[in-house]
């Protein structure tokens, strides 16, 4: 009997770990969150934090990123948002990308980043640097690569509707997508084979790129 309870325990450890909270310890469970560049990461469930987006704890590469509000992987590493809205690099080196970033960012295959701010809304950071995307228009959120060379994001120009827009990042003139509905939170929120997947806050939805 005592070598059955001393094996429950020991996969009971394997399955979750353990963190210091205040006085009490408190036992987390790591989820997957994302594989690519042949790496995954790992984060922790979310944690709530006041009336502000909820933060876990990332994993990447066998480093530990700390808590965050979101994170991504790059082809070298990863970036995090803190909850105070700093925005790192985590490669080689730790380099500060914002300082007033939202919880929302976007890597392309070749490791280009887009992420927002409170004030500027859409950046794009590649070869050429750190630059405003999209600097028209009132409301741009939500990015998604479609490819290298192409983003999705939701917004609206001023003024208008929010919808679904199609950049290419060689002339960055967004084309308007028609549709009914946006993403309503990541989950799920991905583009297969010309086709954006997403859910709507009600239902699961998906819409046709143009070719």
């Amino acid at each position: 009997m005592r070598v059955a309870v001393l094996l429950v325990t020991l996969l009971g450890a394997a399955c979750t770990r353990v963190e210091q909270t205040g006085q009490s310890k408190q036992a987390v469970g790591v989820e997957l969150a994302e594989v690519r560049f042949g790496a995954t990461l790992t984060r922790s469930a979310w944690m709530p934090l006041g009336n502000h987006h909820p933060v876990a704890r990332f994993s990447a590469r066998g480093i530990d990123l700390g808590e965050a509000q979101a994170a991504a992987l790059t082809p070298e590493g990863a970036i995090v948002v803190r909850s105070s809205g700093l925005l790192e690099r985590i490669e080689k080196r730790i380099t500060v990308l914002s300082e007033d970033a939202l919880p929302d960012v976007a890597v392309s295959g070749d490791g280009k980043i887009v992420y927002l701010t409170r004030e500027t809304g859409l950046h794009l950071v590649d070869a050429r640097g750190d630059r405003r995307l999209v600097s028209a228009f009132s409301d741009a959120d939500r990015p998604l690569f479609v490819d290298d060379r192409t983003l999705l994001f939701c917004g609206a120009a001023t003024p208008g509707v929010s919808t679904f827009f199609r950049l290419s990042l060689d002339d960055e003139a967004p084309i308007a997508l028609k549709t009914d509905a946006l993403p309503a939170s990541r989950d799920n929120y991905r583009v297969e084979n010309g086709v954006v997947h997403f859910h709507d806050g009600v239902a699961a939805r998906t819409l046709e790129l143009p070719r």
